[in-house]
C-alpha cells in the first residue's frame, strides 16, 4: 500500500491480510467501480475517480510515479492502481450488487438486459445503410 488515504472502510493491515497469498479469479464492473473476484467470497474493489488506471508489468522500472497500491504477484509481474488526484477508492466487499445500492449507483450504462428491465423498451436494430 503506497497510500492508504484511498482506502475506504479498511486499514491497510486488513487490506495487505485479504490480498496476501490470494488468487484473483475474475473481474466485473460496474461503470468506474472495478470488482476483482478473490478465491473466496470477498471482492477487491476499485473505484477509479476520475484519473486513476491500473497498470501491469514486470520491471519495476515501469512502476508510475503516482501508483497508490502495488500488488507482486508469485510469477514478479506487478499490478499497479495509479490516481495522480486521488480521487479513486480501494476497499473489501462480499457482495458486488449490495455495494452498488449502498453507493446508491444508477443502471450501469453498459448494461442493455439492466436498461431494458427499467425502461421497457426493447432495444431497436441499428440501421447501418442510408435510407
Amino acid at each position: 500500500m503506497k497510500n492508504s488515504g484511498i482506502l475506504e472502510k479498511i486499514s491497510t493491515k486488513d487490506l495487505m491480510e485479504s490480498l496476501t497469498r490470494r488468487q484473483l479469479r475474475s473481474t466485473s464492473r460496474h461503470g468506474k467501480l472495478l470488482f476483482v473476484q478473490l478465491e473466496d467470497r470477498l471482492r477487491l474493489t476499485i473505484h477509479l475517480g476520475m484519473t486513476g488506471w491500473l497498470h501491469y508489468f514486470q520491471d519495476i522500472k515501469d512502476e508510475p510515479i503516482h501508483d497508490r497500491l502495488l500488488v507482486t504477484f508469485d510469477n514478479g509481474n506487478r499490478l499497479a492502481y495509479s490516481d495522480p488526484r486521488m480521487f479513486g477508492r480501494i476497499g473489501l466487499a462480499e457482495d458486488p450488487h449490495s455495494l452498488s445500492r449502498e453507493k446508491s449507483l444508477g443502471p450501469d450504462a453498459l448494461d442493455l438486459n439492466q436498461l431494458v428491465r427499467r425502461t421497457g423498451v426493447e432495444p431497436a436494430n441499428v440501421c447501418t445503410t442510408g435510407p
